[in-house]
């Protein structure tokens, strides 16, 4: 073996496809939940869009966990369209009513949801937080505003630790039967300087241990798995930042192995061909051949909803996508 292989601990107890699941925080965060959800586990994938910060994950949490409405004062308008600092900029809009509405809506699904989550997985990404000088916030998303409307500062380990002290005994008063699983993300921030990076990786890696050993959250090693066994540029995109497909596949691979039986694996892919399946596209002029095909890939989920009843919500959910997208093209 040419390379230090990362031996993740077992993640106890283990992830079952009937577990309801959410992943959120930073970009890497949508690597692991795309990858489960083409398994057709039960999750949500950073349902508020990407978080890169402690700060902003926890601000967000709090808000879910208090069901807390935004209101007119929390949006702003910026270059033709209306905003939220806490979230993505795919939820801007060109209505303010329309935005409020939609972001809203979802803290009113995700408040109910979260009272019976099953798994948390949080990644985060930076320990690097921008605070909005007018409102005192952190923001979770800058919106290309000037980088003068913003203090630019780095959690302590101290802070990030204290804050999720607070955070994780809120939900386990809340839903005590929630697991959480931490995880650093691999990805470099280049913008920060590689030095600075480190030194916020750092703060991450101490804080997340100290949250673990203080609450009972479970870790799992993405950054070590990239630094150490992948620390090759070939394991890079074009970008030399982000880890390519190969190695997302790799470390998402070594997360089922920590958080999953071997019965569990086999069965997602399983999945993950019916996934496929239904991600296929027409591309050809004949309809019967497609309607086939449709029928086909319709039998073969029932049958395996059947076979796993645990999987009959996702399953109907993706097979109802899958035919209302391929009525829409034809």
């Amino acid at each position: 073996m040419f390379f230090t292989e990362v031996k993740p601990d077992s993640i106890e107890p283990k992830i079952t496809h009937a577990e309801r699941i959410w992943t959120i925080g930073s970009c890497f965060s949508d690597e692991i939940g795309r990858r489960m959800a083409a398994d057709l586990f039960n999750v949500r994938v950073n349902p508020c869009g990407t978080l890169y910060n402690p700060a902003s994950i926890a601000r967000m949490l709090t808000r879910i966990i208090d069901g807390e409405p935004y209101s007119k004062t929390d949006v702003f308008e910026h270059n033709g369209l209306w905003h939220c600092m806490d979230f993505h900029s795919s939820f801007s809009g060109i209505e303010r009513a329309e935005v409020l509405d939609r972001i809203n809506n979802l803290i009113d699904t995700l408040h109910s949801e979260i009272k019976t989550l099953d798994r948390l997985i949080i990644t985060f990404g930076s320990a690097r937080m921008f605070v909005d000088r007018q409102t005192g916030n952190v923001a979770g998303n800058c919106h290309k505003l000037p980088t003068s409307r913003f203090e630019v500062r780095d959690m302590s380990v101290e802070e990030i630790a204290g804050l999720y002290a607070i955070i994780f005994n809120r939900l386990e008063t809340l839903n005590p039967q929630l697991n959480i699983i931490l995880t650093v993300s691999p990805i470099r921030h280049k913008a920060y300087g590689f030095h600075a990076d480190k030194l916020s990786k750092a703060t991450l890696l101490i804080a997340e241990d100290m949250i673990c050993r203080a609450t009972g959250a479970a870790y799992f090693p993405s950054y070590e798995i990239m630094d150490d066994e992948l620390r090759d540029y070939r394991f890079y995109a074009a970008d030399m930042i982000h880890p390519s497909p190969v190695a997302c596949d790799h470390i998402y691979s070594g997360f089922l192995q920590s958080a999953c039986t071997p019965a569990t694996i086999t069965l997602g892919q399983q999945c993950r061909k019916l996934s496929l399946r239904m991600s296929h596209r027409p591309v050809g002029p004949d309809k019967g051949a497609y309607d086939s095909f449709i029928g086909e890939t319709a039998r073969l989920a029932k049958e395996m909803s059947q076979r796993h009843p645990e999987l009959s919500d996702t399953i109907n959910a993706s097979i109802g996508q899958f035919i209302s997208n391929n009525q829409q093209q034809q």
